[in-house]
């Protein structure tokens, strides 16, 4: 009866919509920061629940979220509904949908913020999976956000970073800074070759839409022929085969292949041929005992193309 009533008050009450708030994290992996005990202890506890279930709907009917969890508690004055094993799901465009689960959460009913905490996940239906400690979920703005250490994987792709801004269904993402990337090409032309690593200051942009990621500032791609650094890369990947196309970088471009260095304004990494395509005023530098070998299969090509 008691449940009967509390979903009930709660569907006359809030509107259609989830959000949160966070608190900055100290700068280390897995950190989190934890829902404020100070309304638990500041003020008594309108309800009680062992279960709690709710829906919102759309105009015109379509269900828009879900949420539930376990062990609920109502506080008055502030409008939130804390719980255990907190669990949602969230309908985008073309009724595609997010879940997010963790350990314990929030829900205000003003507001219409929600708050995941510790092991929160996140998954889509393209198999995409994220991870943090802590993660805000705005179904009004479609929109995420975390200032915590963050994971995402994805057959092929994995990136690693602190801070996150995104959209519910993760068709695009930004990790704002120490930014770690390994893409591995498992059906492209060398199937045994370890993955290549990016990494950059960030942010890091990823538009799943369009299947292309921007690195910015201090980009530097290591592969087991050689480091790639520039000022930004756009990576291109190929979504059907989820392998890498190629990698473009502009601004204070250098290539590395043992003591022997290549600068340029632009290159062109092609992932099948496993060169590099050097343009805007090449130059390059080879020392003696790298002569044989010349840029280490790296294969680069030079043609100046001014600074485009």
């Amino acid at each position: 009866m008691m449940r009967k009533i509390l979903v009930m008050s709660l569907l006359i009450a809030l509107s259609p919509g989830v959000v949160s708030c966070n608190q900055p994290p100290e700068k280390a992996k897995h950190n989190s920061a934890s829902l404020s005990p100070a309304a638990a202890s500041e003020e008594a506890v309108e309800q009680e629940a062992s279960m709690f279930s709710l829906t919102g709907y759309a105009t015109g009917g379509t269900k828009k979220w879900e949420v539930s969890g376990d062990s609920v508690k109502i506080f008055a004055k502030t409008n939130e509904v804390k719980l255990d094993n907190m669990s949602a799901r969230i309908w985008g465009e073309n009724n595609q949908f997010v879940n997010l689960t963790s350990d314990i959460g929030s829900f205000n009913r003003k507001t219409e913020v929600a708050h995941f905490e510790r092991n929160v996940n996140v998954t889509n239906q393209e198999g995409m999976r994220l991870k943090t400690d802590y993660l805000s979920c705005q179904t009004k703005s479609q929109a995420i956000d975390t200032e915590a250490y963050v994971e995402i994987e994805r057959e092929g792709f994995k990136a690693e970073g602190f801070g996150l801004k995104g959209r519910h269904q993760l068709s695009k993402v930004q990790l704002n800074e120490d930014v770690r990337v390994e893409i591995t090409d498992k059906k492209g032309k060398d199937k045994d070759a370890p993955p290549i690593v990016i990494t950059c200051d960030g942010p890091l942009e990823v538009d799943y839409n369009t299947n292309i990621a921007h690195f910015n500032k201090n980009v530097r791609v290591n592969t087991e022929r050689g480091d790639i650094f520039a000022d930004k890369m756009d990576v291109y990947i190929d979504r059907e085969e989820q392998k890498l196309i190629k990698i473009v970088c502009t601004g204070n471009v250098r290539v590395n292949q043992g003591v022997n260095k290549t600068f340029s304004q632009k290159a062109v990494y092609l992932a099948e041929e496993g060169k590099v395509i050097l343009s805007g005023e090449p130059k390059l530098v080879i020392y003696a005992e790298g002569m044989g070998n010349g840029l280490g299969g790296l294969g680069a090509s030079f043609r100046d193309e001014g600074s485009d």
